[in-house]
């Protein structure tokens, strides 16, 4: 689907401004995450510009995946609601004073509460309470008790889930009699925000703001027992979520004609309760993946995962801006940033005495107490707006970030996934003598950034002007030696004409033209900064030589965008809009000096795997008809699509790395294609003599990714055992939303409206659906399904305005 064109298309029309419902919170999403209702983006439901209160009633009827509906809204079960949004507003036009006070959806989960006093050009404080909770699902099911906190149990009686390979367990009737079921998986926060301002007189002023964000509830996460190149198990269960965030901000300010400046500090602060995440193995011992006797299997093994640790940020950031002449502007802006985190480490597992006897074998300590985390920021950015000469308007900037990652490097050796001993150290060597993919060696990122940036525009003609612009971007990344690149620059160009022929016709055509380059691509460097040297002796490569990663790969980008917009008549407008891009990844070198990392006669072919290409493009056609002064209508239709192209090579390691990863037999590749639609449809009718005003809106969009996955001769097809083609059951989504609303004024103080929502959601994908708890051997899932549901909203109130 096309979110954002469908979001955008709503706000735009008059109509959009008074359909909204009462009972739906900003921002509420609904079907896909990427699609969003056309109420987002104004706050206040009552769409009142006046002083009011506003009271009612409404009542939610949802069948289905009820947590999806009220994703972020809170209609989440069928049950009455209140209704309530007031706006209290009053200005001393002698004083300068104001005051404002608002609330808003006062009766559900995603309320709003806010207030703003204070003198014009001297002072003002201001506060804001908002909650939105996140529902994400209700339809899973768990065997751990302890839901929601750090440490989850498996009931008494529970037998274990059966050693092998056989799909599903073969204890699955034991297993399914300890399923919990109804634990919703949701995130409630809290958010305050207090600031003001006080002006000394002059052209100086002095700013404050606290920010304070709480969140409480559980997201999914994968529990895994053993990661030691075999096939780990693994169980999906909700990890707590139980943090805060502060934020202090305070800055000083110089205002004048031709000059302003502005010097602020700001410190934010990260507090997790929950610092670890533990869980009872429900998994039997798996011979040759977890180490025998050591008792990490059911009942007595754990697993423990670190959360999100405790840090802080502080910044102290100047801008500024100075007027040299009435077309001569210079502005800047210079900031400097520190981010720690120095939270104790825990120890490398939980299997070890005396809570597991005999336990894991440990018999090194961590290198030292917490990773001693500290990134270092440093910005500068300068623009200068000019006009040389007539008409002719310029635009200069210099961009430079650098993102200094100060955290010391250390040499781990990790007890893989919580099921093995630590890697064996001989005496008398050192770890870098001892071959094992559980000796590792952190490397901290960073990099440094140089932009420049040259917009220009110039008008050609009566109404007709003509834009360009060219980027430099340079990446440089450290250290260089431990990266895939040691740089990259990017070079764009664009152009834009723009015209406004007359009062009937008006667009735009846009090209731009993306190129990234850089130093040479060597796929092992961090590979080989990494392990250790006898490691990367006995199995020369992780992830295959020719591997070019998208994120820092060569491309070639070519985009087009365009919109007319006509006005054959006075009540007929409508505008078509156009946008198409492909990007085209390339080398450098798939196959050269760099990637033959195998001993000869082996010998890596030529040829990228990867991302290979990307097109998208979107279409969109909208109109509106007018009439007469009191009925609005319009419609408008969004297609879009983006396909992209993978290709890689399939291997394994050991002694088949080598024949395997040079055998073009063993290639595939995979072919995904999104494409949407959507559809709109809706009309007002509010004659300015009549006390009432009616209105409809409806909306369609469907929705279908396709993958088609192709295997060489050397593999076998996924799905039938065959070479050839894989049948991937296509992801498919469809929503139908109507809305019917109205308002009735029935005196100058006194009006009533009523609201009436119908939403229907089908999506089918094959990664969810018909999948049980117990549907593999290998991971224990929660039973989640595609979200499907019907929704029925009813809203009628009342409001006192105009006081």
């Amino acid at each position: 689907m096309n979110a954002g064109r469908c979001k955008g298309s709503f706000k735009r029309k008059p109509l959009a401004v008074a359909i909204a419902l009462l009972v739906v919170a900003p921002g509420i999403a609904l079907s896909e995450p990427l699609f969003q209702v056309p109420l987002y983006g104004n706050a206040d439901m009552t769409r009142y510009e006046t002083n009011n209160v506003e009271l009612g009633i409404g009542y939610n009827d949802v069948s289905g995946d009820a947590y999806k509906f009220g994703e972020f809204s809170g209609l989440y079960k069928s049950d009455p609601f209140a209704i309530g949004n007031f706006n209290w507003a009053t200005r001393d036009l002698g004083t300068g004073g104001f005051g404002n006070a608002w609330g808003w959806n006062l009766g559900l989960p995603s309320r709003q509460l806010g207030g703003a006093f204070g003198t014009q050009g001297k002072w003002d404080v201001n506060a804001h309470f908002q909650q939105i909770t996140h529902y994400q699902t209700d339809s899973t099911r768990f065997v751990h008790q302890g839901l929601g906190s750090g440490n989850l149990t498996l009931p008494a009686g529970f037998a274990g889930i059966s050693a092998g390979n056989s799909q599903p367990p073969a204890n699955v009737t034991a297993i399914n009699n300890y399923l919990d079921n109804g634990y919703g998986i949701k995130v409630d926060r809290d958010f305050l925000k207090i600031g003001g301002g006080y002006a000394f007189g002059g052209s100086w002023e002095l700013t404050g703001k606290y920010d304070y964000q709480k969140r409480e509830g559980a997201n999914l996460i994968g529990a895994v027992m053993g990661s030691n190149g075999g096939n780990p198990r693994a169980a999906l269960v909700p990890a707590p979520v139980n943090d805060n965030t502060q934020q202090f901000d305070i800055g000083l300010r110089y205002t004048s004609d031709v000059a302003q400046f502005n010097i602020s500090y700001w410190y934010s602060k990260y507090s997790n309760d929950e610092s670890t995440l533990t869980w009872q193995n429900p998994f039997a011992n798996q011979t040759g993946l977890w180490q025998a006797g050591s008792g990490v299997g059911f009942p007595t093994g754990f697993g423990r995962m670190s959360l999100a640790p405790d840090n802080d940020f502080q910044q102290v950031q100047a801008t500024g801006a100075y007027n040299f002449t009435p077309t001569t502007r210079l502005t800047g802006t210079f900031s400097y940033g520190v981010g720690r985190q120095d939270q104790a480490y825990d120890p490398y597992t939980i299997n070890v005495a005396p809570l597991v006897t005999p336990g894991l074998l440990v018999p090194r300590a961590l290198p030292q107490g917490s990773l001693d985390g500290k990134l270092e920021n440093t910005l500068v950015d300068l623009t200068l707006t000019t006009r040389p000469i007539a008409r002719l308007n310029l635009r200069l900037n210099y961009h430079y970030n650098d993102h200094a990652n100060k955290t010391p490097e250390n040499q781990y050796l990790y007890v893989g996934g919580d099921v093995v001993n630590q890697p064996v150290v001989p005496p008398g060597q050192s770890p870098n003598q001892v071959a094992s993919g559980a000796i590792r060696v952190n490397l901290p990122p960073g990099t440094t950034e140089n932009k420049f940036t040259v917009d220009t525009d110039y008008p050609i003609a009566r109404g007709t002007s003509l834009r360009g612009w060219y980027t430099y971007l340079k990446t440089d990344y450290s250290v260089g030696a431990d990266e895939l690149r040691y740089d990259t620059n990017v070079n764009t160009l664009g152009v834009e004409l723009r015209s406004r022929a007359n009062q009937l016709v008006s667009g735009y055509v846009k090209y731009q033209y993306d190129q990234r380059r850089g130093s040479d691509f060597d796929q092992n460097r961090p590979y080989d900064a990494s392990y250790t040297p006898a490691q990367v002796a006995a199995s020369p490569f992780d992830n295959l030589p020719t591997l070019r990663q998208y994120y820092v790969a060569d491309y070639d980008q070519n985009g087009i965008k365009a919109n007319a917009s006509v006005t054959p008549s006075g009540p007929v407008t409508f505008s078509l809009q156009a946008n198409w891009y492909e990007r085209k990844y390339r080398g450098p070198d798939c196959g050269g000096p760099n990637d033959q990392v195998l001993p000869p006669p082996a010998v890596m072919p030529s040829q990228c795997q990867g991302l290979q290409n990307q097109t998208g493009q979107s279409y969109t056609l909208d109109a509106q008809y007018v009439p007469m002064e009191a009925v609005n209508l319009y419609a408008f239709y969004t297609w879009s699509q983006l396909e992209q192209n993978q290709d890689g090579r399939s291997y394994s390691g050991g002694a088949n790395q080598a024949a395997q990863s040079t055998d073009t037999n063993r290639n595939w590749s995979i072919n995904t294609q999104s494409a949407d639609n959507a559809v709109g449809i809706g009309g007002k009718y509010a004659p300015a003599d009549k006390p009432y005003d009616v209105g409809f809106q409806y909306l369609y969009s469907a929705g279908v990714t396709s993958t088609s996955p192709l295997a060489a001769a050397g593999l076998t097809n996924v799905t039938t055992g065959a070479v050839g083609a894989s049948a991937v059951p296509d992801v498919k989504n469809t929503l139908n939303s109507f809305q019917l609303f109205g308002k009735y004024k029935y005196s100058k103080n006194l009006l009533f409206r009523a609201n009436y929502w119908y939403q229907h959601l089908r999506a089918d994908n094959w990664a969810y659906d018909n999948a049980t708890p117990t549907s593999s051997n290998n991971v224990l899932l929660n039973g989640q399904q595609t979200p499907n549901y019907t929704a029925n909203v009813f809203g009628i109130s009342f409001a006192y305005t105009n006081w």
